[in-house]
């Protein structure tokens, strides 16, 4: 985020930008060689999401982003590889799941998906050394999952169901993000 606050700002000319050149480094310190992934669908949603926040910044040649880029879409592929093999929480009844954190994942889906695109509209921009296409290429038998969590969750009888009603107003948003993601990704 501090990133793309940085890139803004430099863009609309703002000195935000400087002062935000003085934290990133210390932020990144604090998260320097700590593990990202994480089996929590929403955690891997998050982090697909920050790869696509990632690539236009790294495309534009922000200091650090394409390393960053990389790591983050490297350590999503564990979770995702446990999402899709242990798939018995897509598969639990309504009443035991958290649409929000399923949608969540599938919102990230949707990010990898139009970061693909960037990615093949821009041949060669990100370099050999970060080997975008191979990376996104190993997570692409993963994107089924979008239609199997939205069509659970858009099947009424589920979304009668008592976790659903439990945190409607974020399960609401999280499937019009999900269906729409365009306005969301494009922030």
């Amino acid at each position: 985020t501090c990133l793309e606050l940085r890139h803004l700002a430099g863009i609309m000319g703002e000195p935000a930008g400087r002062d935000l050149d003085r934290r990133i480094p210390a932020l990144a310190a604090l998260c320097a060689d700590q593990p990202l992934a994480t089996a929590d669908p929403l955690g891997i949603g998050g982090l697909l999401t920050a790869a696509h926040s990632l690539a236009p910044l790294a495309l534009a040649g922000q200091t650090g982003c394409g390393d960053l880029l990389v790591s983050v879409l490297d350590q999503s592929r564990p979770g995702l590889a446990y999402q899709a093999k242990a798939r018995d929480g897509l598969s639990m009844p309504a009443d035991h799941r958290l649409a929000f954190r399923e949608l969540g994942l599938s919102i990230g889906l949707r990010a990898l998906g139009r970061l693909e695109d960037l990615v093949q509209r821009h041949p060669g921009a990100f370099g050999a050394r970060l080997s975008l296409g191979p990376r996104i290429e190993r997570l692409r038998p993963y994107l089924p999952l979008i239609d199997a969590i939205e069509g659970f969750w858009l099947e009424p009888e589920h979304r009668d169901s008592r976790t659903w009603k439990e945190h409607e107003d974020i399960n609401a948003v999280m499937l019009a993000t999900s269906l729409a993601p365009e306005g969301y990704l494009a922030l």
